[in-house]
């Protein structure tokens, strides 16, 4: 297996730095490829804070995905990856810091430490209590009713819709 580069070097003057990573089967059709994802930090100007790349084992990209437009968090990000992907929060696992070295300046690093300690934060509380729910065979409290969850039409006419896209749009101004 080829390793993750740590930094990605895009267009425009982007910089991508890797936060976390985790193992993955990259299914786009009928087979699934045995593939890594990775969540990068940037603190390049006009790019999102938050982005993933999957890579197979010999190095080639098969998808990218950004942060969510709605919010630059490393939560927001990582609650959109498992919404939109089904790759829970607590599988991610930080990048080796031994490997975090290739920094295009001191800036960037200082942004990316502060990143990582935001991911980190954002991890902690979610991994103890998955780990610990595992570890007791505990179930959840909360149960799905019996025809179990589902989305609420995003595009219906609702007074719910149109309050939620109001306060989507007000943050996105600010």
């Amino acid at each position: 297996m080829k390793h993750m580069d740590f930094h990605q070097a895009g267009e425009d003057d982007g910089h991508f730095y890797a936060l976390a990573c985790c193992a993955c089967g990259y299914q786009p059709r009928d087979t699934s490829t045995p593939s890594n994802l990775v969540m990068y930090f940037s603190p390049s100007a006009n790019f999102s804070r938050f982005s993933f790349q999957c890579w197979d084992h010999e190095g080639r990209s098969q998808m990218y995905h950004r942060d969510p437009d709605y919010s630059p968090t490393p939560e927001a990000a990582l609650l959109d990856m498992w919404v939109q992907e089904g790759v829970p929060a607590y599988a991610w696992r930080l990048f080796p810091l031994g490997r975090c070295n290739d920094f295009q300046s001191a800036e960037h690093q200082q942004k990316y430490a502060a990143a990582r300690k935001e991911l980190c934060a954002a991890l902690y509380g979610l991994r103890i209590k998955a780990w610990a729910q595992r570890c007791l065979n505990v179930k959840p409290l909360i149960q799905p009713p019996p025809e179990g969850y589902s989305p609420a039409d995003a595009y219906a006419e609702s007074d719910e819709n149109s309050e939620i896209l109001n306060a989507a749009l007000e943050n996105h101004a600010d």
